[in-house]
């Protein structure tokens, strides 16, 4: 099937943020959504080009890389940013027990 003027939605952070569209601009927090127009659609997904690559997206995946309108989109983020907290979180109690252990081995 082919589609015509139909977009997949993606908020990001930092990366060329020339080439998006700016959501939110704050001290240091710089929010922007990237908007890919879809090759071609599948009964699951469809088809963009990111940055000059073929990727299927699957759209009934619970992860996506990209979604159809900029609300699931905004909810894809959010997921993604509290499951990197949390990843970043454990490295920071992993990283404080090891310096912890580090100081007791000097002793």
């Amino acid at each position: 099937m082919e589609a015509k003027n139909e977009f997949l939605y993606r908020y990001v952070t930092k990366d060329n943020l020339a080439l998006k569209e700016i959501i939110i601009s704050e001290e240091d927090v710089y929010i922007a959504i990237e908007r890919f127009v879809i090759l071609r659609r599948t009964k699951c997904g469809a088809w963009i080009n990111v940055y000059g690559k073929n990727k299927f997206v699957n759209l009934w995946a619970k992860k996506q890389f990209a979604s159809e309108t900029r609300e699931l989109a905004r909810t894809g983020f959010i997921a993604r940013r509290k499951v990197l907290l949390s990843i970043l979180e454990q490295n920071i109690i992993q990283s404080k027990k090891e310096l912890e252990a580090l100081k007791d081995s000097e002793r």
